[in-house]
């Protein structure tokens, strides 16, 4: 009942629900011709990504299966174990989506998408070097100087703070590159 209820909030008593269907004592959801499962849909855009020739085709795959990737699955159960591979796997899959978007902006030399896409990225994994270190130099290239100094900047503090250490040579290194250009 809770279900039918948070899946149609307007149904009346008595009617059938669009999206359950019951068979005996056994209860499943059926989304119907038009319905989806945004999971299925995520990792269908996903391999097809992976599986196109065409550069052009497989960027249109990822930023579809971008655009579905809302959150954590399952966010409501962040904490149950039950479901933290399929959400290990997801974010692992969302993550590798943004990086290859990233890679095929970088290609065009577009870098405000760059930026965009890395952002994206740190949102979910806030603490990438890797990452801090693409974004430092994606405002470089962009001619952005004041935005390198105030990544590292709040990377810095970041991570000293939250994570109580400091960032790696190959961070600091590049970061002096850039502020010395």
């Amino acid at each position: 009942a809770a279900l039918r209820k948070a899946l149609e909030p307007g149904i009346s008593k008595g009617v059938k629900s669009s999206y359950i269907k019951r068979s005996g004592p056994s209860y499943r959801i059926d989304p119907g011709e038009k319905g989806m499962v945004d999971t299925e849909t995520f990792a269908l855009a996903f391999q097809r990504a992976k599986d196109a020739k065409d550069p052009e085709k497989a960027a249109h795959y990822l930023k579809e299966a971008q655009a579905i990737y809302t959150g954590d699955f399952l966010e409501a159960d962040k904490y149950e174990d039950w479901c933290a591979h399929e959400r290990e796997g997801f974010q692992q899959a969302y993550l590798s989506i943004l990086k290859n978007i990233i890679a095929l902006h970088e290609n065009k030399r577009d870098y405000q998408a760059c930026i965009r896409y890395a952002k994206k990225y740190l949102k979910t994994d806030p603490y990438s070097e890797t990452i801090i270190r693409s974004l430092m130099r994606y405002y470089a290239l962009d001619g952005n100087r004041p935005m390198v100094s105030r990544v590292y900047a709040n990377f810095k503090t970041t991570v000293k703070k939250e994570l109580n250490c400091g960032l790696s040579d190959e961070t600091l290194e590049l970061y002096r590159r850039l502020a010395a250009i």
